[in-house]
């Protein structure tokens, strides 16, 4: 029977319909991120649902791929071989990528562990795209005159007008390499008769995501090499004790200034990092009224998350100490910058930093590439043409 020429017609119409909607439903680039193709950015952490190689690579667990790595089993490991493209400045040779799916429980587990990449703004720098990326930015906020250098007009019909250009500049993030060298008994390894993936991949999320918020909080992160911190960037503002008030204590006016000092529109994506050490003068908040005290209602927990004046407090380690600067900080992650690779290399060497005979251990070395830095080149100056705000407030020695 033949086919008739309706039919055909309807089919290639059919055809063309589909193709056009393919063509016109395709997300258009961002021209404000032009030149960074093979970037995205992402406001929350990764999401290993979307890898396009989830797989293992053909071992049955992670401490088989370190076995393999360990005896320089190349058959096995033909798949994870290192690429030059892939290899940054002064990566060591034998090198063998980590499967997609041991990647993502190491990262995974240190999700678990952050605080910082679970706030800031993620780029993430796909494989082969290269080592550095580039961001625009403003070069700074000056609400005093203008608006990052654009000037605004009420002018009538016909009156002319005068253009302004931005004060833009180019937020350079170029990947790290953070390096961690470890040595495993074989029993540990390969001798165990339960499975020690979970203990493994625990291991190393635990030695990168305690240096990761060291180097992105603290004076740590210097920016020579690795990420710049926000206690060595140019937006913090350190407020200033109040006038006889005792060493080592936090007063209801500390908290108060470092929120008058916050970046206006920054409160309801800010955090509160602090040490431990505060606890008791966070409960005692309040302000003297005369020779009476009025009690400051303002710290308290919710199922077994703590607040203050509504935002959340995150006690960590990376703060220091009551009346130490940085012991309380006020932040607004989402001006901070993060750019990374979902790869990891392993190599295990031979010789001293080998397998040592008289003791049974293994050394292996994970390299992993990372940069952060703050978003803004400095603080803020407001209308008043005084007053100077930040998305990043801490405290000073008190």
């Amino acid at each position: 029977m033949g086919v008739k020429l309706s039919e055909v017609s309807d089919l290639i119409s059919e055809q063309i319909s589909e193709k056009l909607a393919e063509h016109f439903l395709k997300p258009l680039p961002n021209k404000l991120l032009t030149g960074m193709q093979g970037y995205e950015s992402q406001e929350k952490f990764h999401n290993f649902d979307t890898y396009e190689e989830r797989d293992s690579k053909g071992f049955d667990s992670f401490r088989d791929f370190l076995k393999c790595v360990h005896e320089k089993d190349y058959r096995a490991l033909s798949s994870c071989r290192v690429e030059s493209k892939d290899m940054l400045a002064g990566e060591a040779p034998g090198s063998m990528l980590i499967p997609s799916k041991y990647i993502a429980e190491i990262i995974t587990a240190m999700k678990e562990r952050e605080i910082v990449r679970n706030l800031a703004r993620v780029y993430k720098i796909k494989k082969g795209a290269g080592e550095t990326a580039i961001i625009p930015a403003v070069q700074s906020y000056d609400f005093s005159s203008n608006v990052a250098g654009l000037q605004t007009y009420w002018k009538g019909e016909g009156a002319s007008y005068q253009e302004s250009t931005p004060t833009l500049r180019q937020l350079q993030l170029k990947l790290n390499k953070l390096t961690i060298l470890t040595q495993m008994s074989e029993e540990l390894i390969f001798g165990s008769a339960i499975n020690t993936d979970a203990l493994l991949a625990g291991l190393f999320a635990d030695a990168c995501s305690f240096e990761l918020d060291n180097v992105f909080i603290t004076s740590a992160g210097t920016g020579a090499g690795k990420p710049l911190s926000i206690a060595n960037g140019n937006d913090l503002i350190e407020i200033t004790a109040e006038s006889g008030q005792d060493v080592d204590t936090l007063v209801a006016e500390n908290i108060g200034n470092m929120m008058k000092r916050l970046t206006p529109g920054a409160w309801n994506s800010a955090v509160w990092l602090c040490s431990v050490d505060n606890i008791l003068e966070l409960l005692k908040l309040g302000f003297a009224k005369g020779t009476s005290y009025m009690p400051l209602k303002a710290f308290n927990e919710v199922n077994g998350k703590f607040f203050l004046l509504g935002r959340p407090v995150i006690f960590t380690q990376f703060c220091d100490g009551l009346g130490e600067a940085n012991s309380i900080m006020l932040c607004n992650w989402k001006r901070y910058a993060i750019l990374t690779r979902d790869t990891m290399m392993i190599r295990s060497d031979e010789g001293k930093s080998g397998t040592n005979f008289t003791t049974d251990l293994v050394s292996f070395k994970l390299t992993y590439y990372i940069d952060g830095q703050p978003m803004d080149s400095d603080v803020t100056t407001l209308k008043d043409g005084t007053t100077t705000v930040a998305n990043f407030i801490t405290v000073p020695s008190i």
